[in-house]
């Protein structure tokens, strides 16, 4: 997901299909860039945002109750 010309349409699409692809137990996403030293900013926090909108509609999970559940991304890095 980390390529020139990325969209968050693409970092959506390339989420929701290895969320799905790995079921609903041990995902752990990381492969990507994103952070520090990325070649294209942006990709992490992109891939960060659709898993929490996949978490919302698939178990419940509201957007606020996930970022108080965590250290800012800017943190993490």
């Amino acid at each position: 997901m980390d390529f020139d010309g990325w969209t968050e349409a693409d970092c959506e699409k390339g989420a929701r299909e290895a969320i799905e692809r790995c079921g609903n137990k041990y995902f752990i996403p990381c492969i990507t860039q994103g952070g520090p030293g990325s070649l294209y900013p942006g990709t992490y926090k992109a891939i960060w945002d659709a898993i929490d909108r996949y978490n919302c509609e698939k178990y419940g999970h509201t957007m606020e109750g996930l970022e108080n559940s965590r250290e800012p991304i800017n943190i993490m890095f």
